[in-house]
């Protein structure tokens, strides 16, 4: 009998779908609601177990999940893209089967005692079964362990980011609109060559290029690709104005995206009245509801999780 060994599989979304496959089978998770990450997150720590160092001892593990996965990621070219997913022979033949992940899921549930489960608690719970786990070397354990870290730093944090600022977004929308119409009458000032009159003095000024490059680089655009940026929005919006139409956030993705991470750093002081040990003010407690129901109603969070998740991005804004 000759046995063949089949890798698993190097990409994290698909793994992923494994684990929901399975969770949606066991009775201990029937009752649960796991948040939006619980799954993606285990499945990125999965992954990371399971590739093996090259030649280039510094290469970013983090970006590799990312390649694997399909996703585009700034500084690596396709031709970087196509090395990358280049599979070492030994590549996916070892590391944490979906059932040690499932199984650490499990004991996380078992723990709890509000039949919801974070993120964090399942790291944490992953942290155990590894530590407790007597088949594994003192080694391993250790790499694994920063591979916790790594998916938490490198993947969780940026998507419950993500979700707190566009929930919290939703209570500055005209704010945003606002910025918007301002960013466009900068940069068609700056692409014209000609001043900008200020609404207040009515005096003329030089276009703001330090407003401009902070909203920009917000995305990732670069200083030598800024202008090929504004012109294309320009186009949009003048395409818009052609149709009768008004230009707004929805009208670019990416510049919606920016205006979003620009207005969030100028709001983060509504997150920092979470975590605060004084009782919140009825302006302050409403602004929190609004940000955990939307959270709960279009983020795929429960009342626990969002709470957690909210409490923890003001945590990870106090640190920066």
């Amino acid at each position: 009998m000759v046995i063949i060994q089949v890798p698993y599989t190097l990409d994290y979304k698909e793994e992923a779908r494994i684990y929901k496959k399975l969770v949606s089978s066991a009775a201990a998770f029937r009752q649960a609601h796991l948040d939006p990450h619980v799954l993606k997150t285990a499945a990125v720590f999965g992954t990371l177990t399971r590739l093996q160092e090259g030649e280039d001892k510094d290469a970013d593990f983090s970006k590799k999940v990312r390649v694997l996965a399909g996703e585009d990621v700034e500084g690596v070219s396709r031709a970087d893209a196509e090395r990358i997913t280049g599979r070492l022979p030994e590549e996916g033949l070892s590391g944490v089967s979906p059932r040690f992940i499932i199984n650490a899921l499990s004991n996380a549930i078992i723990q709890s005692d509000k039949n919801s489960l974070t993120t964090m608690e399942v790291l944490l719970s992953l942290k155990d079964a590894i530590e407790s786990d007597a088949r594994i070397d003192p080694k391993k354990k250790r790499k694994w362990v920063d591979f916790l870290v790594l998916a938490r730093k490198d993947f969780y944090n940026r998507w419950v980011k993500e979700d707190v600022h566009k929930a919290l977004f939703v209570s500055f929308e005209q704010e945003a609109q606002d910025l918007l119409d301002k960013y466009l009458d900068e940069i068609e000032a700056s692409l014209d060559n000609r001043m900008v009159k200020d609404p207040m003095t009515n005096e003329e000024r030089k276009p703001d290029e330090r407003f401009l490059r902070s909203v920009e680089e917000k995305i990732g655009i670069s200083d030598s690709g800024k202008q090929s940026f504004r012109q294309e929005v320009v186009r949009k919006a003048m395409g818009a104005f052609k149709r009768g139409e008004k230009f707004a956030l929805s009208s670019h993705a990416r510049l919606n995206e920016a205006v979003e991470h620009y207005l969030f750093e100028q709001r983060r002081d509504v997150l920092r009245l979470v975590s605060s040990s004084a009782r919140p003010d009825e302006e302050a407690r409403n602004k929190i509801s609004v940000v955990e129901k939307r959270l709960v109603e279009e983020y795929g969070y429960d009342s626990h999780s969002a709470r957690e998740a909210l409490n923890y991005v003001t945590t990870l804004l106090a640190q920066e």
